[in-house]
């Protein structure tokens, strides 16, 4: 008899005796008085048909005898785990991780080892979005060697999440590999897990420069999210399949893919997801469709003021700013660039890496553009200070372009010979 058991003896024990009741008493007509000694003393294990008898005797729940925990306490949990994975949702990663942790530190959760699983699932969701990668990944690893773990739609959860936290921390080999070997494995089972999981592969794939198996991969996800059939999975896949078209230089196909992202966005979705629907959209025009600046900006200005009234949308206000500031700058308006962008740069140590990235280096553009060529030294000296940590990627070579551009335009000519080689080692 396991300890487990045992506890679930002594729980019946003191609610008989609480009850006032005999082990006769609570044997009634269909059990014997030995039976429930033997139960109690942990020496046998009753059956679940069993348990709801007695539990109706006691009157408690049969989860009380199994768990220790009663039923209003479970709701209480349950409330709390609901409450911190909308918190998560609607982007406040840090009150999500106050309330995962407040959970997992209630002795309930320990009686009930699914909720606590879910509490520390989130958790690590928390610490990913909150930028602390090694801690999510080193919570993913315990959950994915976990029972709870071995559960093949959370095992893709897991997977889906260590990738993208792989990737978030430039391993790009450990992300392929996780994505991978669920991925070939489970393949051609598709659900909304594995859709997602095929989006991750095929951002880790064009992101270490493979934009060829980037592509299959996405044209082999497509047709998964198509049997899977909500349009919320089918715009996810034609979106990263359009950053990838743009990325290998097919504009018409990059800007078919970003349509049809577009028209299958129901709007019955999050206004943060339509919101980086149209971000991606952005990025597309600017970079490849330079006579549809102005089309692109009036976009982003009607997006800029739909967000002022999404909460959590932080990281999306500040997208929408960087780009109203690159399309400005493409207009010939520095002036009007450097407002928009100054309200990225005013909350610049809370946005994601990439994104300070990409920010300082517009802002040099901008400063050389507004012929103020102290303070682009300035800025293009933190990019490229920031350039130097990152990996070798197309994204990386595009930063060193820019670099070299605002060097050469500034005066600095062994500055920029040495940039533009940093973007052929980069792309090479």
């Amino acid at each position: 008899m396991s300890d487990y058991d045992e506890s679930c003896g002594l729980r019946i024990k003191e609610m008989r005796q609480r009850r006032g009741l005999s082990q006769a008493q609570l044997a009634g007509p269909e059990l014997s008085d030995s039976y429930i000694s033997l139960i109690e003393s942990g020496k046998r294990t009753p059956a679940p048909g069993v348990l709801e008898l007695l539990a109706a005797r006691l009157g408690c729940s049969r989860k009380y005898l199994v768990d220790g925990v009663t039923s209003e306490q479970v709701e209480e949990i349950e409330l709390g785990l609901k409450q911190a994975r909308l918190a998560l949702e609607h982007g406040d990663p840090a009150e999500a991780r106050g309330r995962y942790s407040e959970l997992l530190a209630a002795s309930e959760l320990t009686r009930l080892p699914e909720q606590r699983r879910v509490a520390e699932f989130g958790l690590a969701l928390a610490a990913e979005a909150l930028g602390d990668v090694e801690d999510a990944i080193a919570g993913l690893m315990s959950l994915g060697e976990s029972e709870w773990g071995k559960d093949p739609q959370r095992r893709i959860e897991i997977a889906v999440a260590l990738s993208r936290c792989h990737r978030g921390r430039h391993d790009l080999h450990q992300a392929t590999r996780v994505a991978e070997e669920i991925f070939d494995c489970v393949m051609p089972e598709w659900s909304e897990a594995m859709v997602e999981l095929g989006v991750v592969l095929m951002a880790v794939y064009a992101e270490r420069g493979d934009l060829l198996r980037a592509w299959y991969v996405g044209e082999e996800v497509q047709a998964g999210a198509s049997t899977v059939g909500r349009p919320g999975v089918v715009m996810c896949v034609y979106w990263m399949q359009a950053s990838i078209a743009a990325e290998d230089g097919r504009v018409n196909d990059a800007i078919e893919l970003a349509a049809r992202a577009l028209a299958a966005d129901t709007g019955a979705g999050e206004p943060r997801d339509r919101a980086r629907l149209v971000l991606t959209h952005a990025q597309i025009v600017l970079a490849a469709q330079p006579v549809e600046v102005a089309e692109c900006r009036d976009m982003l200005v009607k997006l800029n003021d739909d967000l002022q009234e999404v909460a959590g949308a932080t990281i999306e206000r500040a997208e929408c700013a960087h780009y109203l500031a690159r399309s400005e700058l493409m207009l010939g308006s520095p002036k009007r660039a450097l407002e928009h962008l100054y309200a990225v740069l005013a909350r610049i140590e809370l946005l994601p890496r990439s994104l300070q990235l990409r920010s300082r280096l517009l802002a040099a553009e901008i400063m050389v553009s507004l012929g103020r060529h102290q303070e682009a030294a300035l800025d293009v000296r933190t990019a490229r200070d920031w350039l130097l940590q990152e990996p070798a990627t197309r994204r990386s070579a595009r930063g060193w372009l820019i670099v070299a551009s605002v060097l050469e335009r500034i005066g600095d000519r062994p500055g920029s010979v040495e940039a533009y080689q940093q973007a052929v080692a980069a792309v090479g």
